[in-house]
């Protein structure tokens, strides 16, 4: 079996009869004289460690957090990587938008119990109303009553108990920046700047005008399907709340006691 090795003059490979093996060669390219190794030796094999020559990387600590909240954007730990993609953080939509996070906006479900309550209230305040619509079929069944004054007493309960009912939530609001409902679910009503809506964008602007537009024909229905679809997307504001400026947190927030930080 020929023996090959490299010249040490021009590098170029020479091959020899194995019997040549411990003799001396020339090079016929540089005219060096080579010694010939043996046939072991030509080629060494050499053996290397994979753990001695490519040292394993220590374990990366692991990702914390943005902010402090679970379930928020994850930030890769540093690392001596020079060709590491660097880490951006994305933020939480609520914090895209521009808004404090310690603000803290209401979730889905302190949204429904606060929405259901109040109307469990308004359901309350029309019961006089009902219950005089059911004397009057049973007065209807012993000779009738006048229609005029059925009307004027159906509707003239109605109204005063929504405008009892009316008076406290909107005392409420401009007070707290909450209604009944809210109160209870733990929820507060804002302005985008921070501050209490008042009576204009809490009361007037969120509530009279979207129900205002609600009686519009064919415009109507479509704005209040609109209206609850907006509840979905983060973080949770309605079309009313936009037509405000306003949006819903969770009530540890007040901004009478300046617990904001941005």
């Amino acid at each position: 079996m020929p023996i090959e090795f490299a010249c040490r003059g021009c590098e170029k490979v020479l091959r020899v009869p194995d019997d040549a093996a411990g003799k001396n060669a020339k090079c016929p390219q540089c005219g060096a004289v080579v010694p010939v190794p043996t046939a072991n030796a030509a080629f060494p094999t050499i053996n290397v460690e994979p753990t001695s020559a490519f040292p394993q990387a220590p374990p990366l600590p692991p990702s914390t957090p943005v902010g402090g909240n679970p379930f928020g954007a994850y930030v890769a730990p540093s690392t001596d990587n020079p060709f590491q993609a660097p880490a951006i953080d994305v933020g939480s939509p609520f914090t895209r938008a521009g808004l404090p996070s310690s603000w803290h906006p209401a979730d889905l479900g302190s949204r429904f119990v606060g929405a259901m309550i109040d109307g469990l209230l308004n359901l309350g305040a029309a019961m006089p109303a009902m219950i005089m619509v059911f004397l009057a079929i049973a007065n209807e069944r012993n000779g009738g009553i006048d229609d005029a004054s059925f009307m004027v007493g159906f509707y003239g309960l109605l109204i005063f108990g929504m405008l009892v009912l009316g008076a406290f939530q909107w005392y409420y609001i401009v007070r707290d920046g909450q209604t009944l409902g809210k109160k209870l679910a733990g929820t507060r009503i804002i302005l985008l700047s921070g501050e209490l809506p008042g009576f204009g964008a809490g009361v007037a602007l969120r509530a009279w005008v979207p129900m205002v537009i609600g009686f519009v024909p064919c415009i109507g229905p479509l704005f209040n399907l609109i209206n609850l679809i907006m509840i979905f997307p983060d973080p949770h504001r309605m079309l009313h709340d936009m037509i405000a400026g306003t949006i819903v947190v969770n009530a540890s927030y007040d901004p009478r006691v300046r617990n904001v930080t941005f």
